[in-house]
């Protein structure tokens, strides 16, 4: 049986479901619990979160709606608001774009003498 496609891109939003991989990195993430049946935020910032438990339907002030279920993988980018209509309560892992580690800033990794990244 193949997995229901979660896809979903537009401008503001994207939706996915979350591969293994994604579900890995996430594991560390900050969580977010949710129990009431309207929430609103303003995105300053661009916000993944995977969500873990619940359902809501988010009503963006561009007009777009998405669903969200556990195992969704989502994405808002930054200057819009969210009006979050939650029929399950939430619980979801977080992170904020500006708080990854910039790949320019890391430090390279030694590798011992004769290997390659690339090996």
């Amino acid at each position: 049986m193949s997995a229901i496609n979660r896809d979903l891109k537009s401008s503001y939003l994207s939706r996915q479901l979350a591969s293994p991989d994604t579900q890995r990195k996430t594991a560390n993430w900050d969580v977010w619990c949710c129990a009431d049946s309207i929430y609103n935020h303003h995105y300053d910032r661009e916000v993944s979160f995977l969500v873990q438990a619940g359902a809501a339907v988010i009503q963006l002030s561009t007009g777009e709606s998405v669903d969200v279920a556990p195992g969704d993988f989502v994405t808002i980018q930054p200057g819009v608001s969210g009006q979050w209509h939650i029929s399950a309560p939430l619980e979801n892992r977080f992170c904020y774009h500006d708080g990854f580690d910039n790949a320019n800033r890391r430090q390279p990794t030694s590798l011992p003498e004769g290997q390659s990244h690339g090996e």
